[in-house]
């Protein structure tokens, strides 16, 4: 019983840590507080199936973004078409909000310029941009060759430049 305790006591520690990390990661993979939530109690819940194992790896955040991702992507398309039965039913996007400043307001942008990106495009952006991965261990977590994740990016960011949220802020930023 004092093994339980402690190698869960030991997760909790880890969870909190690295908890805050992997929340924004999933919320700009997902585009929205709900379904970053889930994924990320999606990924907890397989690290802590898993915790045994994973307390002694040097690279617990990265086991984790591993698993994240490929949560992401398995779920990404479905989560997709489910929103988009909502919206239809409910005659818009409930969750879009008045934005406070121009702050929230460009980060409202960005989610929504993320979203016209496909799963795994929007995947290499955020783990290669947003959490500063290089390119070798990016094409480790999503599993293809570092040239892949270099197309995969480029194509990502010419879709995110030809974005209107991402057009429209660099025109009244003139940039």
């Amino acid at each position: 019983m004092c093994v339980e305790r402690s190698t869960s006591q030991s997760f909790e520690e880890w969870a909190r840590a690295d908890g805050v990390q992997l929340r924004r990661a999933a919320l700009l993979l997902t585009g929205n507080a709900h379904d970053a939530d889930d994924l990320v109690q999606d990924t907890l819940v397989r690290v802590f199936a898993k915790w045994p194992r994973v307390r002694t790896m040097e690279n617990r955040g990265g086991y984790a973004r591993r698993v994240l991702i490929n949560r992401h992507l398995s779920l990404g398309r479905r989560l997709q078409r489910l929103r988009a039965r909502q919206n239809l039913m409910m005659g818009g996007d409930p969750a879009a909000e008045a934005p406070r400043d121009a702050a929230i307001d460009a980060q409202a942008d960005l989610r929504r310029a993320l979203l016209t990106l496909g799963p795994r495009q929007r995947a290499v952006v955020v783990l290669r941009y947003y959490l500063d991965l290089p390119d070798a261990q990016v094409a480790e977590i999503l599993n293809c060759s570092p040239a892949t994740v270099r197309s995969q990016a480029h194509r990502a960011l010419a879709t995110l430049r030809n974005s209107v949220e991402i057009g429209a802020y660099n025109q009244e930023q003139g940039r």
